[in-house]
């Protein structure tokens, strides 16, 4: 699909050994090892990473035969895969991280620094395509383009906002910015109870040259309240059904 608009993928030839077996997954209960290269799944050669996570895929929640060399000496054990993803979507999970070797991505980094006039106009332009995009999710999950389940809750912050950490500081800023910009957006949200729903009854207001009677106030009060509260158990829902069902 790429080559068709003219974008060739730079794909590093890694070899398959493993780096890390996470904690409870497959391969840490199959007894995989740091530094153990697979050679076969299934008996089928595999002789890249790449090609060792498309053989698994096709496996979800199913025990496969895996070969592997550890040293001089060639093992045989089998592994009962995980499964990512929901219904036809489902792939196979081994749990475990290539070793990549050192140096590997040096020559594909690219620094870019502006000085502080040239950085507001950047800044701007950045935040401004990050509300948009968030425009246009929102709008896309109110109209069934998108799936409700893109939205997520203070749980799967907390998780992001770690893995950022743990790249660096300047991943972690870019990702400060962009939930600071979805939270000022959400709040602008024409709904009761948050700034844009005040921004609205002044609009109004406005409009009637008088304001909105109380108890009209107060059921839209009450509106915005019952979204909200709908909202929070949604993203709650799906930060919950991710960490323990899908295991993102």
């Amino acid at each position: 699909m790429l080559n068709k608009i003219g974008f060739q993928p730079w794909q590093p030839q890694i070899a398959p050994i493993i780096e890390q077996a996470v904690d409870g997954g497959a391969a840490a209960e199959a007894g995989l090892q740091s530094g153990d290269r697979i050679v076969a799944v299934e008996g089928e050669t595999v002789e890249r990473w790449g090609e060792l996570v498309e053989m698994i895929q096709r496996y979800p929640n199913e025990t496969v035969s895996l070969t592997l060399t550890r040293g001089d000496e060639q093992r045989q054990v089998t592994a009962n895969l995980r499964a990512r993803g929901e219904g036809d979507q489902q792939v196979g999970v081994l749990g475990v991280t290539p070793r990549v070797p050192e140096g590997l991505f040096e020559d594909m980094r690219h620094s870019v620094r502006y000085g502080p006039l040239a950085a507001i106009p950047k800044a701007t332009e950045a935040s401004w395509r990050a509300g948009a995009l968030t425009v246009e999710v929102l709008a896309s999950m109110v109209i069934g383009e998108a799936s409700v389940k893109n939205l997520s809750g203070p749980i799967n912050i907390a998780q992001y906002a770690g893995d950022s950490v743990s790249l660096g500081i300047t991943p972690f800023l870019k990702f400060l910015a962009i939930v600071s910009i979805s939270l000022g957006i959400l709040n602008l949200l024409p709904v009761p109870v948050l700034d844009g729903g005040h921004l609205l009854y002044n609009t109004i207001e406005w409009v009637r040259g008088r304001p909105l009677s109380d108890a009209a106030q107060g059921i839209g009060q009450q509106i915005g309240l019952a979204l909200l509260v709908m909202l929070m158990t949604l993203a709650f829902y799906n930060d919950l059904h991710r960490l323990f069902v899908t295991g993102g």
